[in-house]
């Protein structure tokens, strides 16, 4: 299982019903009920399922507002962004479904490339550039990153075939300096 995804500490009902289908679109991904447990606690108990990294969904004003992904084996910090806002699969008539054969594929440059670099790291997903025309045929869904008027972009979870969305749709404010987070 390469993904442990859990939320901040008194998560609220919206938050948590957007962590159960992160982890029902992502594959060997596990949502887990945080608790009490502090950040260290976290990561040790991510290490025990013998997790890549681990997912946390913090609340803003109820919702998701800024998504952390740490490396476990190293408890640093990887990136960190802050959603504008979500969309859950349910509210847009979707049943949420597994990632099969999928690829990370970014559309730009930039930050998006940064963020689409590291969730195909986390998810052990290739990455490739949206123009690259490979993909019809060889993968059946993604991960797609694409830039938006206004703000960072958005991460769409598809099905290739339909173009139709399997799980949530993020929308990235921005990526936040990693550094000033890791302490």
């Amino acid at each position: 299982m390469p993904l442990f995804i859990t939320t901040s500490r008194r998560p609220t009902r919206r938050v948590r019903s957007f962590c159960k289908e992160l982890s029902k679109v992502f594959p060997r991904a596990a949502y887990v009920n945080r608790g009490k447990m502090n950040l260290e606690e976290v990561l040790l108990e991510a290490s025990a399922r013998k997790a890549g990294y681990a997912l946390i969904v913090n609340v803003r004003k109820g919702n998701p507002g800024r998504i952390d992904l740490y490396d476990v084996s190293l408890k640093k910090l990887k990136t960190s962004f802050v959603c504008l806002g979500v969309k859950l699969a349910r509210e847009m008539g979707v049943t949420p479904s597994p990632l099969r054969n999928a690829a990370v594929m970014v559309e730009g440059e930039g930050e998006l490339e940064v963020l689409g670099r590291v969730l195909a790291e986390a998810l052990d997903l290739p990455i490739l550039k949206l123009e690259e025309q490979s993909y019809p045929n060889v993968y059946h869904s993604a991960v797609l990153l694409s830039p938006r008027r206004g703000y960072l972009g958005a991460l769409n979870f598809l099905d290739l075939a339909s173009r139709k969305p399997v799980g949530p749709l993020i929308r990235v404010k921005c990526l936040l300096p990693v550094e000033d987070l890791d302490a």
